[in-house]
């Protein structure tokens, strides 16, 4: 029985080893994978610093996760943006997305910006997310694909050309880097001021309208600045009304007629445009509207807006045309009550002054109306 009972320890030692390495197999199986061995330690005589080695650094602080301010800022992103304030919730969702980039931060920020018009932008950020997240699922990747090819089509380009090299690019007042620029300038269809400059150079300036779609050129030639002991002449501009000489014998009766002048003229030209306009919306009412009785009209939709608003410019007109009365009456009432003329060698006072005003700038056509208000040195 003793050697039975040994041979039976004998027997069951390697199955106890098998079940051992079996058991260790599946656990390190269901772990991941481990880490790399460390490399051997450095021999003693390594360990012992020398004279020239210098003192080992402190430990660097501990940094917090930028994870837990990242979900902070994005849940702050989201309660503003179902608030409805989008331009806030934009700056939580890209601020987010500096501290720790996600899909769906990526995602909010587009929107945010989508929403705002800015639809340049918007597509950058659509853009971004399907480069950074190739991987993402379905009901995130396929509305981002549609609204990347919608905003193609509400998007233009501008392509600065000519201009010095390192020139900083700005686009209605937003920085778009230095010439020549790295990627399209994209921008929102529409009108958009470009401007370039450079030290040493006179900066551009230009007004552009882009169309969704389409690329428009800027040639942006920088010009040098005087160099110094160069005399720089400046041409003038032309100016709307003419100068007048100055009115030595111009008195308060002289200002009252011009004053009142311009009202009775001004009140005049606005009734008539007025009038004019409330005669198109009188078409569009006979147009849309039926009699039904005495008195009674059945309008369309546009046809009742169309009589409201003939209503409402008859009124503005027939005030307007009083205005214009009232001024041109007191303009008659106070050139009956002019002074006498000056003597001979003074400056023209009454009508004669308010006659320069009203002409037309040499080989410059006629005056606007309303140009003799803008005078400079009549008073």
């Amino acid at each position: 029985m003793g050697g039975l009972e040994r041979r039976s320890a004998v027997q069951a030692i390697p199955f106890g080893v098998i079940a051992a390495t079996v058991l260790a197999g599946s656990t390190a199986l269901a772990q991941p994978s481990a880490r790399p061995p460390l490399p051997p330690p450095a021999p003693d005589s390594a360990a012992v610093p020398s004279a020239q080695t210098s003192p080992p650094l402190p430990a660097p602080p501990d940094t917090p996760d930028p994870r837990g301010a990242a979900l902070q800022r994005f849940e702050k992103g989201k309660a503003m943006f179902k608030s409805g304030l989008f331009s806030a919730a934009l700056a939580e969702f890209l601020e987010s997305r500096k501290l720790y980039s996600t899909r769906n931060a990526t995602n909010n920020a587009a929107l945010c910006l989508t929403e705002l018009g800015r639809f340049d932008e918007a597509l950058d950020m659509y853009e971004a997310l399907l480069k950074e997240f190739p991987d993402s699922p379905e009901d995130v990747r396929l509305p981002a694909e549609k609204e990347v090819l919608r905003l193609r089509g509400l998007v233009g380009t501008i392509d600065v050309t000519a201009a010095e090299v390192g020139a900083a690019i700005s686009i209605d007042g937003r920085a778009r880097g230095a010439y020549p620029p790295v990627s399209p300038l994209r921008v929102t269809s529409g009108s958009h001021l470009v401007r370039v400059n450079k030290e040493g150079f006179v900066p551009f300036e230009g007004r552009v309208d882009v169309a969704g779609g389409d690329t428009v050129r800027v040639a942006a030639v920088l010009r040098p600045h005087d160099r110094p002991g160069q005399a720089h002449v400046t041409p003038a501009r032309a100016t709307s009304s003419p100068e007048l000489p100055p009115a030595n014998g111009l008195n308060a009766h002289g200002v009252g007629l011009r004053v009142a002048a311009g009202a009775g003229l001004s009140g005049l030209v606005t009734a008539g445009l007025l009038a004019v306009i409330t005669i198109a919306e009188k078409d569009t009412v006979e147009r849309e509207c039926t009699k039904i009785g005495d008195g009674l009209f059945e309008c369309s939709r546009d046809g009742k807006s169309a009589a409201d608003r003939a209503q409402g410019l008859s009124y503005a007109a027939t005030v307007a045309l009083g205005l214009g009365l009232a001024g041109l009456g007191t303009t008659g009432v106070l050139y009956l009550t002019l002074p006498k003329p000056p003597p001979k060698g003074r400056t023209a006072t009454g009508l004669h002054a308010f006659s320069a005003a009203l002409a037309p700038l040499p080989g410059a056509g006629a005056a606007p109306v309303g140009a003799f208000f803008a005078v400079s040195g009549a008073w």
